[in-house]
């Protein structure tokens, strides 16, 4: 805030109206005697510029006036062999930072200064440095005395791990004086310090809470410091916590109470509802996927589940969890979302001091915290090779070693892992370690996308029109027939994830309570007329469109009648019978 008034002052105060215009042919030693005899510090030599545009200048000083390549000075030479490259005049409106930018890029120490397309003068470098010296050395120690009065610990490390800043309050967290940490090293003092491993990851750690001593704690953020895309250094401010901390510990007895009642409620309602019940559809394959779920869910397998992004892994292995019975929890992590050096203290926790930030408590992991439980690896195909082998060692060995201790801790937790990507690609590419895989993929459940499962789409669809109806207080009083077709055409990339999303789109936009083809977005419908079109390229002979056509006069008249069988055959003018077996034929029964 105190730069801003300074560099975005106009330059006009600092610009020398003297100037000495020369031509490109005349003598050293007479621009020599001129400059030394009228006290100039440079010439100017004007080059011819088109109309309406900033004139350009080439620039003659003393030192250049004075210097000579073979040591042999002759003073009859030309100064045309001696002027600086062309610069562009600035403007007398420029702004300090304009013009200390322009001083940047081309490397000159002089800029001529026009207004309203004439010379006036001059500015120089120096004189801009020198008027501006002592209001930046004025705003650095403001700076200094506002970081000294907040609140937050605040310090400042240089790439090669030297502390450069170190304010008050964080001499009265650490009681370490500025005089004695100040360019010295952060690891003489603090060997885990969070700062010291950014060096190395340059990744931003954000609000980790720990205590540094007793009944004192503190949230911590360290952050890599980069300028014009250069890494210089790191930033770590930590923010006292100890009130609420405080008032946590006041509520514990009331929470312990509260958490207890939770898992009991928890505890029932997880035996009366089953997340297998949630997964919708009649489709033969995904009926098979979820009795092969369910038989494995007895056991203490591991298990991989595959399939599209939208296709309901997670949903498939909560199932699996809640059937197996097993007493621990079921957590669930993104493996594509842990920072590579957070890997361990998140999976295997850590122990108290283990490094700076850690808490006072330690931190259990993912792998305590599942103890008994289901962790559940979402995107595990997006693990690097080097974590890959920590996760292994505890698949094999069922122990973990939490940071900061040498005891190995037993655990048992069964995986279930989850992923979109092609595993035996990613095994035959060393992008994933054989072992691992074939670990993990002990059982392995492939869903089908919802385009190979196209007779779900529609009970789908109204599960899901029933769900959002209600939750935002719509009626739904029709639906468009031909909304069907233009459903069951469609791509569907996001799966049922994509087939949710665009149903509440329909039922927040519907106009009187209708849902018609029409309100379907722009990109579903495209892909629908685009896959008509190959299907009917495909099906060239007459029995297969006569085909397609009576299917489609018949999901028309069911939806017309209600989905009455009797009234149906009566409204088709066909025998009960009859639309029996076309319904058999056309698989819409």
């Amino acid at each position: 805030m105190f730069a801003d008034y300074l560099f975005n002052d106009s330059i006009e105060q600092l610009v020398d109206s003297r100037v000495l215009l020369l031509q490109k042919d005349e003598a050293v030693i007479n621009v020599l005697y001129q400059m030394l005899q009228e006290n100039f510090q440079e010439g100017l030599v004007s080059l011819f510029t088109e109309t309406n545009k900033r004139k350009k200048y080439r620039i003659i000083t003393l030192s250049d006036l004075s210097t000579s390549d073979d040591n042999l000075f002759n003073f009859d030479q030309k100064i045309e062999d001696k002027l600086q490259r062309p610069v562009e005049a600035l403007l007398q409106s420029a702004t300090v930072k304009q013009t200390l930018n322009a001083f940047e890029e081309l490397e000159v120490d002089t800029f001529p200064i026009e207004n309203n397309g004439k010379l006036i003068g001059v500015v120089r470098k120096k004189d801009l440095l020198n008027r501006f010296f002592p209001h930046l050395y004025d705003m650095n120690h403001k700076y200094k005395d506002i970081i000294n009065h907040m609140h937050e610990a605040v310090s400042v490390i240089d790439q090669n791990g030297f502390v450069r800043l170190w304010n008050k309050q964080a001499e009265e967290l650490y009681q370490i004086s500025r005089n004695k940490i100040i360019n010295k090293k952060l690891a003489d003092f603090f060997p885990n310090a969070l700062g010291l491993k950014i060096l190395e990851t340059r990744e931003a750690i954000k609000n980790v809470y720990y205590s540094p001593k007793e009944d004192y704690y503190v949230s911590i953020s360290s952050l890599p410091i980069f300028i014009k895309n250069k890494f210089i250094g790191v930033v770590s401010t930590e923010k006292d916590l100890t009130q609420q901390k405080k008032l946590t510990t006041k509520l514990k007895n009331a929470n312990s109470q509260i958490s207890s009642l939770q898992q009991k409620v928890a505890e029932i309602n997880s035996y009366s509802t089953s997340y297998f019940d949630e997964i919708k559809g009649h489709d033969p394959v995904l009926q098979e996927k979820i009795e092969l779920a369910k038989y494995v869910s007895k056991t203490n397998t591991n298990v991989l589940i595959t399939g599209e992004s939208g296709t309901g892994k997670e949903l498939f292995a909560k199932g699996i969890h809640q059937e197996s019975g097993r007493e621990g929890a079921f957590i669930s992590v993104n493996c594509s979302a842990i920072p590579h050096g957070l890997f361990e203290s998140e999976f295997f926790g850590y122990e108290d001091g283990a490094f700076t930030g850690a808490t006072k408590r330690g931190k259990a992991g993912y792998f305590k915290l599942t103890d008994k439980g289901t962790l559940f690896l979402d995107e595990v195909g997006e693990l690097p090779l080097d974590l890959q082998a920590k996760l292994l060692r505890v698949l094999d060995e069922q122990k973990i070693n939490p940071l900061g201790s040498e005891i190995m801790i037993p655990v048992d937790v069964r995986i279930i892992a989850a992923t979109n990507r092609n595993m035996k690609d990613l095994v035959e590419k060393n992008e994933f370690r054989h072992d691992l895989y074939y670990r993990l993929n002990v059982v392995e459940i492939d869903l089908p996308s919802l385009r190979e499962r196209k007779d779900d789409i529609v009970i789908l669809f109204h599960h899901f029109l029933e769900e959002y109806s209600n939750k935002n207080n719509i009626e739904i009083k029709k639906i468009h027939h031909e909304i069907y077709p233009y459903l069951k055409r469609a791509l569907w990339k996001g799966n049922i994830r994509e087939l949710r999303n665009t149903v509440e789109y329909l039922v927040v936009l519907s106009k009187d309570g209708i849902i018609k083809p029409e309100a379907l977005p722009d990109y579903l419908r495209e892909q629908s007329e685009v896959e008509l079109l190959d299907d009917t390229s495909n099906h060239q002979n007459l029995e297969c469109q006569m085909d397609l056509y009576e299917k489609s006069l018949i999901e028309r008249a069911l939806e017309t009648n209600n989905y009455n069988k009797s009234k149906t055959a009566k409204y088709l003018e066909i025998p009960r019978s009859t639309l029996y077996y076309k319904l058999e034929k056309h698989q819409l029964d």
